[in-house]
């Protein structure tokens, strides 16, 4: 796959794909790693288009290959978010970064008023969870 760029996302470069204040600021300093990435993820997808690999995914097959040559405006190997492919302004991705963006301010709100946020633990708050009904809704057009 020679035509495409790799690019090792991390800190030190993110803000070269998300402007500073894209999300609010609480995401990086009230969720964890994966969370965090969850969020990430869905932004510069729909931002700039890709494929997303997690960086503990490990391809053990030249049917990979069929997920790379997809056509759809939006991918998924399988249900876990590791492995993703999107076309620039995704309606699926935009659908999932606003989300993202409501669950983020949501909690920095019940956070702030001392509320409970043991709804907010699930690993699954950021990724999966706004994901899959915003996938299960375009999944047949």
């Amino acid at each position: 796959f020679s035509d495409y760029r790799v690019v090792i996302l991390d800190y030190s470069n993110l803000h070269n794909f998300l402007p500073k204040d894209f999300y609010d600021e609480s995401l990086y300093e009230n969720f964890s790693l994966p969370k965090q990435a969850d969020a990430i993820r869905a932004a510069v997808l729909y931002l700039y288009g890709g494929i997303w690999l997690d960086a503990d995914t490990i391809i053990t097959s030249s049917k990979i290959k069929y997920f790379f040559e997809n056509p759809s405006n939006f991918s998924i190997f399988s249900s876990h978010i590791g492995v993703l492919k999107a076309k620039k302004g995704s309606i699926i991705c935009f659908n999932w970064f606003q989300e993202c963006q409501k669950r983020i301010l949501n909690y920095r709100k019940i956070k702030e008023s001392n509320g409970d946020l043991r709804q907010f633990e699930a690993y699954y708050y950021l990724g999966n969870g706004p994901l899959n009904p915003n996938i299960e809704t375009f999944k047949n057009n």
